[in-house]
């Protein structure tokens, strides 16, 4: 009987646990589809909502450097972009992640995928490299 209650409190405490990452994983994804959404419309003063303080002032050097006829070119190639989170890992105190994401080209259906690192800040998930 005492076997029986300890593999029903183990089984309990999985569920759990399992049910936390998962909802911590959807946030992230989240973060991350926001971020990129942000990015891909160029709104600067958006994007770094989803920053941290580092990643905030790499973005804002990216805005500074920009001229319009950059600006336009780039917002023209991110939008021929859609970004989809394919894996989300955590590390071991869920205080960092990083989420995959694939993105693919409309017109060629070109596919890459790359990672992005998030932070989580106060309870709340930054990026923090992309």
């Amino acid at each position: 009987m005492r076997k029986l209650f300890g593999i029903f409190c183990l089984a309990m405490l999985l569920c759990v646990f399992n049910s936390c990452t998962r909802s911590e994983e959807k946030t992230v994804e989240k973060t991350a589809k926001e971020f990129y959404l942000s990015y891909q419309n160029m709104d600067f003063n958006e994007i770094v909502e989803y920053c941290t303080p580092l990643m905030t002032e790499r973005m804002r050097s990216i805005e500074s450097g920009l001229t319009p006829e950059s600006r336009k070119m780039q917002l023209e190639k991110l939008k021929s972009f859609s970004m989809t989170v394919e894996t989300v890992e955590f590390n071991a105190d869920t205080t960092a992640a990083v989420a995959t994401c694939s993105f693919v080209q409309s017109n060629t259906k070109e596919k890459f995928t790359d990672k992005m690192e998030l932070q989580k800040i106060s309870g709340v998930w930054k990026i923090s490299e992309f």
